[in-house]
C-alpha cells in the first residue's frame, strides 16, 4: 500500500520516520508546547490581571469615599434643617407667648375667625372688623356667647373658664356665668368644645385637690401633655383618660341607644 502513495517514496520520508521513532522512545511528543514558550504569555496575563484588580480596588475605594462624603453632607444638611426648625419653633413660641390671650398674628387671626364663624350661627355671630384683635377680651357687657375655638395653652383655657386675666370677666368666666345664668346663656356654644373643655378643667381641679397645688402649678403640669395632643381638645381628653386623670365618658345619643339595644357601635 505504501508503494502506491508517492510521499512514502520521497527521500525525506525515512529521516522523518526515524526522528519520530526517536521522540516516541524518549517520551517527548512533538505536538506539546514547551513551558518556556508558554511562560511569557502567562506572565503578561498575570500582569494584566493584577493591573485590572488594582484598578477595581482603586475605583471601589473612590466610590466608597464619595458615598461617605455624600452621607456626611446629608447628615450635615439634616442637622442644619433640624436646627432651623428648632429655631423657627422657638421664635413661634415666643410670638405666641407674647400675644397669648390678647393679640394674635394676622394669619392665626384669620384661622380663628373662620372657626368662630363655624361655631356660631350667622345671625348671632359677632361682627368682625379687620382692625379688631381676635383674642382681645371684650367688655363684660358685650362678651360674645362663644368660647375661643382653640386656645394656645391650658393656662389660657383655665383663665377663660374662670374669667381670669387676660380673659377677665366680672361674672367669673364660664363657671361664674353658669352659676348666675344657668346653661341657657351659652346656647351658641359649640357643645363638643364646651364638654371637652369642661372635662379638661375637671382634670385640673383633680390635680389641685389631690396634690395640693396652686392652679398655676396644676396647669403647668398639663402643658406638655397639651402640646403632645396637638392642641386638640378631643386628643387631650383621651390623653387625660389614659393618664388616669379622667374616667372614660359614658356613650351618649345614638351610641348609647345602640349599646342599650345590644347593637355594636360600629353598626351605627
Amino acid at each position: 500500500m505504501y508503494d502506491e502513495i508517492p510521499v512514502f517514496n520521497h527521500e525525506l520520508w525515512q529521516p522523518f520516520v526515524e526522528e519520530m521513532k526517536l521522540k516516541l522512545e524518549t517520551e517527548e511528543c512533538p505536538f506539546d508546547a514547551k513551558l518556556e514558550a508558554v511562560l511569557p504569555s502567562v506572565h503578561q496575563w498575570h500582569q494584566a490581571n493584577q493591573q485590572a484588580v488594582a484598578d477595581l480596588v482603586r475605583e471601589t475605594k473612590e466610590t466608597k469615599k464619595a458615598i461617605q462624603n455624600d452621607l456626611q453632607s446629608l447628615r450635615q444638611e439634616n442637622v442644619d434643617f433640624r436646627r432651623s426648625i428648632v429655631m423657627a419653633c422657638a421664635a413661634l413660641t415666643k410670638t405666641l407667648e407674647a400675644h397669648a390671650g390678647s393679640v394674635v398674628p394676622e394669619v392665626a387671626g384669620l384661622e380663628e375667625l373662620s372657626a368662630l364663624m363655624e361655631a356660631s350661627s350667622p345671625s348671632t355671630s359677632p361682627r368682625f372688623r379687620p382692625d379688631q384683635q381676635i383674642n382681645e377680651d371684650p367688655p363684660a357687657d358685650s362678651r360674645p356667647s362663644i368660647m375661643h375655638p382653640k386656645q394656645s395653652s391650658i393656662h389660657n383655657m383655665y383663665c377663660e373658664w374662670h374669667g381670669i386675666s387676660p380673659f377677665a370677666d366680672p361674672q367669673g368666666g364660664v363657671v361664674g356665668r353658669n352659676k348666675t345664668h344657668g346653661n341657657k346663656w351659652r346656647n351658641e356654644f359649640n357643645p363638643n368644645q364646651y364638654s371637652r373643655t369642661s372635662r379638661i378643667m375637671k382634670a385640673v381641679d383633680h390635680i389641685i385637690s389631690s396634690d395640693n397645688l396652686t392652679w398655676q402649678n396644676a396647669v403647668a403640669r398639663l402643658e406638655p401633655l397639651y402640646d403632645c395632643s396637638g392642641k386638640s381638645l378631643s386628643n387631650m381628653v383621651e390623653l387625660l383618660v389614659d393618664e388616669g386623670l379622667l374616667t372614660k365618658g359614658r356613650p351618649r345619643g345614638a351610641k348609647r341607644k345602640a349599646k342599650e339595644a345590644g347593637i355594636g357601635v360600629e353598626n351605627i
